[in-house]
């Protein structure tokens, strides 16, 4: 890369700092008022890709280049590297990073957020927690220095900010705590010293790739045990006359008379499970089928316009934040007493976003 194009890059990059700060507190606010996002096992980073080490990735990408190629230049640099913005979610479990994913599909189905290039998994290493099965391929066993399910995204249309930051792409990577402990110690030692120039030995190169596999391994490990003690909590069988479960969709619809998002039906999943292992009891769509009484509506109603000064699941674009709230308080209701159960609901709508307290 020339000087002149090396000082164009660096103007500009610094001058859109501001802009990639705001697309940072977007999506940060994105993720902090909905209450689908399962923040409960994920920490959330950001940051944004320093000029020195933009340069470095710009000068690597071109000399990978296929002849005819146009060089990336001062121009075009943001439309092709993704990740000049990033956002990691880490989470504690492998079965996590499903739910996360899920959750941004979800945002993409409903142009929140749109696709720039299709989702990656990039594995250190897989290893099977139990022996192969035959019949399925051999596992890629070989390394590459990283793990990680990688999006490329942007604001989508229905995002209020789309207009104003649509044109900025983020790269959202999913990883678990202990791909996140192992890519912290390997950046910030083995890959320092060879973003230096110097050689790394080949038997320190060769210690990574095992601590790679210890942790992916201890990973595996963690997800069984989580699954065995998912099951000892898990509430006990449905006795004989119980109703069958129905379809949370259908259920929504016909309670509410409107069709739930599929990140508010996987988020009311995941509360129901969460619900019966810590009550003990089933709770599952025809438990909340039954709840989900007339009287029930009628007190969610009145709490909902003592403090949103309107009524709930009448506007389609707040529909399903309006049902995330009277799910919690079903279920809240089954654990608490009336009076605080309601106390609880006052609070959750009170600190939603948009509404202005007044003394």
């Amino acid at each position: 890369m020339n000087p002149q194009t090396r000082s164009a890059v660096l103007v500009r990059h610094y001058e859109s700092k501001e802009l990639y700060d705001q697309l940072a507190r977007e999506l940060r606010r994105l993720l902090d008022n909905d209450p689908r996002f399962p923040r409960a096992f994920v920490q959330v980073k950001d940051r944004f890709k320093g000029a020195e080490r933009l340069i470095e990735k710009i000068q690597q990408n071109n000399a990978g280049l296929s002849s005819g190629v146009k060089p990336i230049a001062a121009d075009d640099f943001q439309d092709r590297i993704d990740d000049i913005l990033g956002l990691r979610m880490v989470c504690l479990r492998l079965s996590q990073l499903n739910t996360l994913s899920s959750y941004i599909e979800g945002l993409v189905a409903d142009g929140i957020l749109v696709h720039q290039r299709q989702p990656t998994r990039r594995a250190t290493f897989r290893v099977p927690p139990y022996e192969e099965d035959p019949n399925q391929p051999p596992l890629d066993m070989q390394y590459s220095g990283y793990s990680s399910i990688h999006f490329v995204v942007s604001l989508g249309p229905k995002h209020d900010a789309f207009e104003r930051l649509g044109a900025l792409r983020t790269e959202i990577q999913l990883r678990t705590i202990f791909e996140e402990a192992w890519g912290e110690v390997d950046h910030k030692y083995r890959y320092e010293v060879i973003r230096s120039g110097r050689r790394v030995p080949d038997h320190v190169h060769d210690g990574f790739r095992d601590l790679g596999l210890y942790l992916q391994a201890v990973a595996r490990h963690a997800e069984h045990l989580c699954e065995e003690l998912d099951r000892i909590s898990a509430a006990p069988e449905r006795g004989a006359g119980e109703a069958e479960a129905v379809d949370l969709r259908t259920l929504i619809q016909r309670k509410l008379s409107g069709i739930p998002a599929e990140r508010t039906v996987a988020y009311i999943e995941n509360r129901l499970q969460e619900h019966s292992r810590r009550s003990r009891e089933v709770w599952d769509s025809a438990r909340l089928d039954a709840a989900v009484t007339n009287e029930v509506l009628e007190r969610y109603a009145r709490v909902f316009w003592e403090i949103l000064d309107r009524n709930p699941f009448q506007n389609p674009r707040e529909f399903d934040l309006d049902v995330v709230p009277l799910v919690n308080y079903v279920l809240f209701s089954s654990i608490q007493p009336s009076e605080v159960a309601e106390a609880g609901l006052r609070s959750a709508l009170q600190h939603r976003p948009g509404v202005v307290e007044t003394d």
